[in-house]
């Protein structure tokens, strides 16, 4: 099923800046994890890379795909009338949407830990609501919201164990990010919420950044 475009004209092309921007960011990130991995051989930083490095190629999809609609008012027209084109932006829809899930799982099981049954098990059943959910893009950020609100849980629970500071802010940012989705649900009702959700998300990718950032300045280690 292919979306509709619910943001004002006047923001058209301010959220595929932030988009970029988010993407940007998370590679950003994921390369300072993966240079921690480098040098620590810890395979969680590595793990945090590679979700964030999804998550991001994830914004990178949709990116492309608002960029379609935008271009030549695609927006305004029916699905009728883009024939051929329905079938490509909704594919690049779908990918945007499973990898972005697909990112936040590697992280939420980096800290929620099962077998490995139950993690593939879970991703199959994830991805089949993803493809076949007549409401996907429900099913999408109800999802997305809740694996990025107990990855902040996960951090805001272990600062009570640790001193480390930087664990408030890790908290935070995915606590953010959990919110952004949450915005997003009811961007059907008004375009407001989907302009408030694209700055509350990226406010949550720059303090995750800032917040790794201030970690490798410092010298303290990464928490997991």
């Amino acid at each position: 099923m292919l979306q509709a475009i619910y943001a004002p004209r006047w923001f058209y092309g301010v959220d595929l800046f932030m988009d970029i921007l988010s993407a940007l960011i998370l590679l950003s990130i994921g390369f300072v994890a993966f240079r921690h991995y480098w040098f620590s051989g810890r395979k969680n930083h590595l793990l945090f890379a590679f979700g964030l490095g999804v998550y991001a190629s994830g914004l990178v999809f949709k990116v492309a795909r608002n960029f379609i609609f935008y271009s030549g008012d695609i927006a305004d027209i029916t699905l009728s009338q883009i024939h051929s084109s329905v079938a490509f932006v909704s594919w690049m829809v779908i990918v945007s949407r499973i990898l972005i899930v697909l990112g936040l799982l590697f992280i939420f099981f980096l800290y929620y830990t099962s077998p490995k049954e139950v993690q593939a098990i879970t991703v199959f059943l994830v991805l089949v609501s993803l493809i076949l959910s007549d409401s996907v893009y429900v099913i999408f950020h109800m999802i997305s919201a809740l694996l990025a609100f107990f990855i902040g849980f996960h951090f805001s629970r272990s600062r009570k164990k640790h001193s480390f500071s930087q664990k408030n802010f890790l908290s935070l940012s995915f606590f953010l990010i959990s919110i952004s989705h949450i915005l997003f649900f009811f961007i059907s009702f008004s375009g407001w919420f989907y302009i408030i959700g694209e700055f509350v998300q990226l406010c949550g990718f720059i303090l995750l950044f800032t917040t790794l950032l201030s970690v490798v300045l410092y010298g303290k280690k990464n928490p997991s």
